[in-house]
């Protein structure tokens, strides 16, 4: 869990009134400490971060034997919830959201942003499992399972059950830490950005809140499942998928223009994830996710399951992806389109504007008039008063 520590930031209630009182009045002042709000802090440096187990580390992977408390029937995916040996809580989940949700999480956590601990397990046992319906098929009788993600679930810091919060209303719209996990579900084609407005179909973003001096209030993605395969509509996304993450790499950044960023990224709320992403914002994120070395990008993919085949597919989509960002700040001044300037006047080309002709001589009494002369003019080019802008 990442805690980020802050000043803390007072307000005295009526703080105009004490400022404008006289010397001999007398007045309550009361202190009252403002709940800070974080989703971002900086994680130091990133080349020396463990990849393997995360902001839980080493200390905090789940630990044998695994004692089964009450399957969890909410979501989609099959889940269950059990204590280890040391009395902690785990939710246990499985299906292909198990893997795409811890490689994911590391990364995140390595960026800055506030995560869960979580692991997985590749194998082990539960016991005193009973009455299992949509877990059945990943536990036996004997409460052997495979392949699961353990997410801690603790008292502290406390989840907030009924508070979520919007992708474009929160404390923090227009800042680049906000667009940089916006940039950061791009990067991993997490489609499933539902929010607090999808509730009734259960939001994925979320709110830890700590009891603590200052007291805060933690901002964060807490499903990463539907990542690391193709973004996309119902009919063409998939979670966990190298081969479909690997043939969107080339749309993953589609061009860089009047300071912004733009992506090939379609999820359930497409525009609140890619609109208005500036240039600034992508470098500024780079500065972690940049500084993530392959071999960290596949102990993520080791710890979460992935094979050797799967690590080296990954591994060179998730760098084609970040130089892609690279490319898009190579030139952080990007210029702006000029704006067309006026045409300078033309000449008026020859017999545009035919001179008058001459005068004409008295006509004599009964002498036929001459007659007309054709006058030849060709049409003139007219000039290009909106020429298109400069290739960038």
């Amino acid at each position: 869990m990442l805690l980020p520590t802050a000043a803390l930031l007072t307000v005295t209630l009526a703080a105009l009134p004490a400022l404008f009182a006289r010397p001999d009045d007398s007045a309550t002042v009361k202190i009252v400490q403002i709940p800070l709000d974080v989703i971002w802090q900086d994680p130091g440096d990133v080349s020396s971060l463990n990849l393997l187990y995360g902001s839980g580390g080493a200390d905090g992977a789940p630990t044998a034997p695994f004692q089964f408390v009450d399957e969890d029937t909410t979501a989609s995916n099959p889940k269950v919830n059990v204590k280890d040996a040391r009395g902690r809580s785990w939710n246990v989940k499985w299906g292909d959201e198990a893997r795409p949700e811890v490689f994911c999480s590391r990364v995140a956590w390595a960026c800055g942003y506030v995560t869960e601990d979580e692991y997985f397990v590749p194998r082990g046992q539960i016991l005193g499992v009973h009455g299992l319906k949509r877990a059945a098929k990943r536990v036996d009788r004997a409460g052997n399972f495979a392949d699961a993600r353990f997410q801690l679930r603790s008292d502290w810091p406390k989840f907030l059950k009924n508070r979520s919060w919007e992708w474009d209303k929160n404390p923090f719209v227009g800042t680049r830490e906000l667009n940089g996990l916006r940039v950061l579900m791009m990067f991993v084609s997490n489609w499933d950005d539902k929010d607090a407005r999808d509730a009734s179909r259960d939001t994925n973003l979320a709110v830890f809140e700590t009891n603590e001096n200052p007291h805060r209030f933690l901002y964060f993605v807490s499903d990463w499942g539907a990542s690391m395969g193709r973004w996309g509509k119902v009919a063409t996304r998939d979670k966990w998928d190298c081969k479909g993450f690997t043939a969107q790499t080339p749309s993953f950044v589609t061009g860089v223009s009047n300071g912004l960023v733009h992506f090939g990224y379609v999820g359930q709320h497409s525009g609140l994830q890619k609109n208005d992403v500036r240039v600034s914002d992508v470098a500024w994120i780079l500065k972690y996710l940049g500084e993530i070395s392959d071999e960290q990008f596949r102990q993520a993919l080791t710890t979460a399951g992935a094979s050797p085949e799967e690590c080296a597919c990954y591994g060179r989509a998730l760098r084609a992806r970040v130089n892609q960002l690279r490319n898009a700040t190579a030139n952080l001044n990007y210029p702006e389109p000029k704006a067309a300037e006026p045409a300078p006047p033309a000449t008026p080309p020859q017999g545009l504007y035919p001179p008058p002709p001459p005068a004409q001589p008295q006509a004599q009494p009964g002498a036929q008039p001459p007659a007309e002369q054709p006058t030849a003019s060709e049409p003139a080019p007219q000039p290009q008063l909106y020429p298109p802008p400069p290739r960038p």
